[in-house]
């Protein structure tokens, strides 16, 4: 009787291993593919330690979310979002990285760039003020627009 059971759990345990095969597939599959979301998300910069400022415009023209904020030709952050304020007014919330949010001082000025023939990007001006101390999160920076002639200038 004893004899007849151990077959009998043989045959299950055979019966089992191509499911035991799949299920390790399926397992391995998942961890890669929660390796490769991470790996995507760290390369975006999720994360990384944020600071944020506000700036405010009268048209959202040239503007767009993820809008990249450049200085020296160094990434510096992004437009995170645009909104519509009740009172007519644009903001959109500026996202630097927090290392480099130290060069964002009071009195910079951020400016669109045109200077690229297919898109355009912020560029930050530091102020005047060699020693400016650093803007504090959430405060609003200006953002300064060239005239249409400036711009029609530049592309002559």
């Amino acid at each position: 009787m004893r004899c007849g059971w151990n077959i009998e759990r043989r045959k299950m345990n055979h019966n089992l291993s191509p499911l035991r095969g799949l299920t390790t597939s399926l397992v391995i599959l998942v961890l890669l593919g929660l390796m490769l979301l991470g790996l995507v998300a760290y390369r975006k910069g999720s994360f990384e330690q944020r600071v944020s400022f506000v700036l405010t415009t009268d048209t959202a023209q040239d503007l767009h979310q993820g809008m990249k904020l450049t200085y020296r030709g160094f990434k510096l952050g992004q437009i995170e979002r645009l909104a519509l304020q009740p009172n007519g007014q644009i903001t959109a919330e500026l996202i630097v990285q927090q290392e480099r949010a130290s060069l964002v001082t009071e009195g910079s000025r951020i400016r669109v760039s045109k200077d690229k023939l297919v898109t355009f990007e912020l560029v930050l001006e530091p102020a005047s003020e060699v020693a400016a101390p650093p803007l504090k999160a959430g405060s609003a920076i200006e953002l300064v627009r060239d005239h249409v002639a400036a711009d029609m200038a530049k592309k002559v």
